[in-house]
């Protein structure tokens, strides 16, 4: 081995020990959280098939047994937009309630405060009453029953409909990990996620 390599590796370690030696930066200790983000999903007790008067009852335990040591979140997990679930989920025979826009929206026989239109809005603003916070299992881009459907009215926020720009069958499909094959549908796909995104959020 050449002197100048020895050199070399001896400046590296050196260098390498001067970085652990300094002191890491301090951090304040108040602006750390004192626990972690504490909650119940209902996926732990009923898999998919959680209806809105047990998500209310387990609501209702935690205001009164766990939100005085911090637990706040109560959670609806995945397929509350399924009318027929199954508690492990991912059926091939599921009925999916959609708008007229082809969202997701609650089952109305699991939810029935959602009826009309209502969403989420009732059981949340309930949940909120509790003094606790309503989360839900989100999924991203265009449903793909929506798109095998082709439904009529446009995609909200712009003229387009699905069955142009998700013109290949993909499970799972959604706007963001579309396949296209040409620059003019990337173009159109990145159009439609400005107009349909309000502060970051899909409206």
């Amino acid at each position: 081995m050449q002197w100048w390599t020895v050199g070399f590796i001896s400046v590296i370690f050196l260098c390498s020990q001067n970085l652990v030696s300094q002191e890491k930066p301090s951090v304040d200790a108040a602006s750390l959280a004192l626990t972690p983000p504490m909650g119940w999903n209902s996926w732990d007790g009923y898999g998919t098939t959680i209806n809105e008067a047990q998500f209310k009852a387990n609501a209702r335990w935690m205001a009164q047994h766990l939100k005085p040591f911090g637990w706040k979140y109560v959670t609806v997990d995945m397929e509350w937009f399924v009318a027929n679930p199954t508690a492990e989920g991912n059926s091939k025979t599921f009925q999916y309630s959609l708008d007229q826009n082809g969202r997701y929206m609650p089952a109305v026989s699991r939810f029935p405060s959602s009826a009309n239109g209502a969403g989420f809005k009732p059981l949340a603003d309930y949940v909120h009453s509790l003094g606790l916070r309503f989360g839900i299992h989100i999924l991203r881009g265009i449903p793909n029953r929506r798109r095998s459907t082709n439904f009529p009215s446009p995609i909200r926020h712009t003229r387009q409909r699905t069955g142009r720009i998700l013109p290949i069958p993909v499970p799972g499909i959604s706007i963001i990990s579309a396949p296209t094959r040409a620059n003019r549908q990337r173009k159109l796909i990145t159009t439609l996620l400005r107009r349909c995104t309000r502060d970051g959020e899909l409206t």
